[in-house]
């Protein structure tokens, strides 16, 4: 896994889950990043497949998000980095 796409992602999940004053967030709140991920990566033509890779990978490595449902995550608040 890229640093790169984690850090990208990981960003992204923080800077939303500061603007909802929540830890929770969606998939489609990530996803309605398409187009800087794009610009990132201009040559990566599956954004979606790769944010969500990325998303289960922060989860399942790095437990930096915790799964809460289908589509629905967290910010795990109890992991430093």
């Amino acid at each position: 896994m890229s640093n790169r796409w984690k850090n990208a992602v990981m960003d992204k999940v923080i800077e939303i889950v500061a603007a909802k004053h929540s830890p929770h967030f969606e998939s489609e709140d990530i996803y309605s990043y398409h187009n800087h991920f794009a610009q990132l990566f201009p040559n990566n033509n599956n954004i979606e497949d790769k944010i969500r890779q990325t998303l289960q990978f922060l989860r399942d490595d790095d437990k930096l998000i915790i799964f809460v449902s289908r589509g629905h995550y967290a910010l795990n608040t109890k992991v430093r980095t």
